[in-house]
């Protein structure tokens, strides 16, 4: 992969940490379960992110906890 498509994995990813320790109050990556990934990305379409966007957020994440 590109530097750059690291570097925006790693800014999603750091997004979803902060929303996870802030919002949903887990601190640790093995207690994030669907309903926490299902809650953020309902937050950002209510936030006006487009569908497309959303998809792609949803791709990197799916990637990582099967990682």
């Amino acid at each position: 992969m590109s530097e750059r498509t690291i570097r925006s994995y790693r800014t999603l990813l750091s997004f979803l940490v902060r929303h996870e320790t802030g919002t949903e109050g887990v601190t640790m990556l093995e207690d994030v379960k669907a309903v926490h990934i299902k809650h953020y990305l309902l937050g950002m379409e209510e936030n006006g992110r487009k569908p497309q966007y959303i998809n792609d957020v949803l791709k990197v994440f799916k990637v990582f906890f099967k990682y």
